[in-house]
């Protein structure tokens, strides 16, 4: 199906507070009852869907992580065609490496660079200006099979990351299924 990106919110926050921040950002931070999120984050916070985009794909966030190009590598039509023509899993696979590592090669030499760094730093402005409302606000991306309320997921681990710190590249290499915890001292 898709990326989304969420959000897990402290409990104390009030969507209503942060919407001038939401709005200036054009995110989306509607609430999704997901009983499996829900059972593994701390009793009373929030977890929203941090996006208003159709789904979160094509998202700066993990654009650099090996396993998200792959996965949606995994979804395209090319390869349900290589499939179609007989082509074994390892054969597969072996094309889906190849291409990766061709696309890293390439990506450099034409306009990409600048739109991730400029995607990228919309993240870290939007995040440095909630941070100045919220305690902490996590970010989790994973990959959908089912609708949002009804997929079960499990959080693999939680990363502490410092917005007093330059986190240009933990947006780019952010990995399915586990939550980016940012904060500042």
């Amino acid at each position: 199906m898709c990326f989304y990106i969420s959000a897990i919110l402290p409990r104390e926050t009030k969507i209503k507070d942060i919407q001038p921040i939401i709005e200036k950002y054009k995110m989306g931070f509607s609430f999704i009852d997901n009983k499996s999120i829900m059972g593994q984050i701390k009793q009373g916070e929030l977890h929203v869907r941090a996006t208003r985009n159709y789904c979160d794909c094509d998202s700066v966030l993990g654009s650099n992580s090996t396993g998200t190009r792959k996965k949606l590598l995994m979804e395209s039509k090319k390869v349900k065609k290589l499939k179609q023509n007989g082509w074994s899993a390892e054969q597969i696979d072996e094309w889906l490496e190849d291409k990766i590592k061709k696309t890293k090669q390439t990506k450099g030499k034409k306009w990409w660079p600048e739109l991730q760094r400029k995607l990228a730093n919309e993240w870290i402005q939007f995040l440095n200006e909630l941070i100045n409302s919220v305690s902490k606000i996590g970010l989790f991306k994973h990959w959908y099979e089912d609708n949002l309320e009804d997929e079960t997921i499990t959080i693999r681990e939680t990363k502490r990351v410092n917005l007093n710190q330059d986190i240009y590249d933990t947006l780019l290499k952010m990995d399915e299924d586990i939550v980016y915890e940012f904060y500042r001292n």
